[in-house]
């Protein structure tokens, strides 16, 4: 958290961070650190056994979060790059855009983490959640389509962001080849 901590104060210092990309970064930085503070504070008031659960738990938000943040920030990256007469056409001001990125940034963490819970709770509910022991009663079939469905939530950013940047390979790849041919 100290070198976490250090790296934002550097990073906030170095950057503009009005520019939506680095405002991005910046607050994909700032989560896990709130968590990781947060996490350190309620160790103080709960017992062990509760904490790890609530550590677990924000650990999983700060995942998700992460993977979220990169896929909105591979998005950015490609219409920087392959629509930036469109880009600079919709927003002359570049920093304009940075609080409808970081909207679409925590929208689209709080669309995924609400789709992730209510599916939980549909299909878990029915056999005792939120009670400790519920998991005993679930069927395997249901542990495994709750199982996927959670790795499913972290894939989805994870095949946007790769999509976006291997779009932007094959741009990249076509600018050397008209670069090649203009020789």
């Amino acid at each position: 958290m100290t070198f976490l901590s250090i790296g934002i104060y550097g990073m906030y210092q170095g950057i503009e961070i009005k520019h939506p990309l680095f405002a991005l970064l910046f607050s994909n930085l700032i989560f896990p650190n709130v968590a990781t503070f947060l996490n350190f504070l309620v160790l103080a008031f709960f017992p062990f056994k509760n904490w790890v659960r609530m550590s677990m738990f924000s650990s999983f938000l700060s995942l998700l979060f992460h993977t979220t943040s990169w896929s909105i920030i591979s998005v950015l990256r490609y219409l920087h790059i392959e629509h930036q007469d469109w880009l600079n056409d919709k927003w002359p001001d570049i920093t304009k855009l940075q609080p409808i990125v970081l909207v679409v940034q925590f929208l689209a963490f709080v669309l995924l983490l609400l789709t992730n819970v209510v599916v939980f709770a549909l299909l878990a509910s029915p056999y005792g959640w939120p009670a400790k022991s519920f998991l005993k009663y679930v069927p395997p079939n249901v542990q495994i389509f709750l199982s996927i469905f959670a790795v499913s939530v972290f894939t989805l950013p994870v095949i946007v962001s790769g999509i976006f940047y291997i779009l932007l390979g094959a741009l990249e790849n076509k600018n050397r080849q008209s670069q090649y041919r203009k020789r």
